[in-house]
């Protein structure tokens, strides 16, 4: 009796062995892709981060920009109107 429990008991063990080793492959399996996507998304949010650490100089080289080639093209209009 006292060897049937023992087997029983080993039996056990050896499945919820199994059953962690299967749940621990599922779960920490590599697919093909996953290091370049984590890095693609790093690289977003690193950007998102630093256009918003700089987006005070980065909104005034922009309205600086517009404004000159707003400038630079009415007086070319202006020349080739007359």
């Amino acid at each position: 009796m006292r060897e049937l429990i023992i087997n029983t008991e080993v039996k056990v063990v050896e499945k919820i062995g199994n059953i962690k080793l299967k749940a621990n492959n599922i779960f920490t399996r590599k697919k093909q892709g996953d290091d370049k996507l984590i890095v693609a998304l790093v690289l977003a949010a690193l950007g998102v981060g630093l256009c918003i650490y700089f987006r005070n100089g980065i909104y005034d080289i922009m309205t600086d920009t517009v404004s000159t080639l707003k400038t630079q093209i009415n007086s070319l209009l202006a020349g080739t109107v007359k």
